[in-house]
């Protein structure tokens, strides 16, 4: 009996090390893939933090019953220009009034909003500007809230700069549709869409640009060549027809000499 279980007793030993060593390539390889993902870091440590600029009470000489009017027909056209990137949000009239500015408390809270914007490419930097504003608003500068991705620290803090600076051209004007639109022309400004095409693709379209201008120059400088071959042809041929006319002139003052008719052979 002790002889028929040997066979046995070793099948169970080299499964037993089988099993132990897939188990071992299995830890290899999940630490390998937690390596893999360790190395896949951020492009950039430094992530924009969102930016607000609160709301000022600018005096003017606009009528407060035309207010609303402004505010819808300026949401309106954000809404046609930025078609489909506006989400309207609901008010939170204690949020909104929890901060005085200038030691004047906003006005009420009317309208809030988020518009999404970006460079125009999906890897491209991007921003969501949510905007809310009381009933006084233009006369009273919207509450804005900035959140940018994907872009570095000095275009992100010209980027807090100019909408500041709009916010505060505007002063007393609908500024959301500038701010809007100085905010995408910088994300695109700052946005380098080769970036996102690979490497080896950006060689080959390099080198295909550089042959293109080689041949451009080829052909600029044949097509050089031939215009001065041609003008040096015209040349030699207007050479050639006064030659044959001082010819001419020369054969026909001998014939007249011949047949008596030169004026300078007559006798007086």
């Amino acid at each position: 009996m002790e002889v028929d279980d040997a066979p046995d007793a070793k099948q169970d030993s080299k499964q037993k090390e089988k099993t132990e060593k897939n188990d071992k390539n299995k830890k290899d390889s999940k630490g390998q893939g937690q390596d893999s993902k360790a190395k896949k870091a951020p492009r950039s440590s430094w992530e924009p933090p969102p930016f607000q600029v609160p709301p000022r009470f600018c005096p003017g000489d606009s009528s407060v019953a035309g207010l609303p009017d402004r505010q819808e027909n300026e949401l309106m056209v954000i809404k046609e220009i930025f078609a489909g990137a506006v989400e309207e949000l609901s008010v939170d009239p204690g949020a909104e009034r929890s901060e005085s500015t200038s030691g004047q408390r906003p006005s009420t809270p009317v309208r809030r909003y988020r518009v999404r914007l970006s460079a125009g490419s999906a890897d491209g930097p991007t921003a969501q500007l949510e905007v809310s504003y009381g009933r006084l608003y233009p006369m009273e500068t919207p509450r804005l809230l900035v959140k940018v991705s994907n872009l570095t620290k000095d275009p992100w803090q010209d980027l807090t700069q100019r909408v500041a600076e709009e916010v505060e051209r505007a002063a007393g004007q609908e500024c959301v549709f500038q701010v809007c639109s100085v905010i995408s022309d910088l994300l695109r400004q700052h946005h380098d869409p080769s970036n996102e095409i690979p490497l080896y693709e950006r060689m080959q379209r390099r080198e295909a640009e550089e042959a293109k201008l080689k041949e451009e120059a080829a052909r600029h400088d044949r097509e050089l060549a031939k215009k001065r071959a041609v003008e040096e042809w015209e040349k030699q041929k207007q050479a050639e027809r006064q030659r044959m006319e001082r010819y001419e002139e020369k054969r026909r003052a001998v014939a007249r000499v011949a047949d008596g008719r030169d004026p300078h052979s007559w006798e007086g």
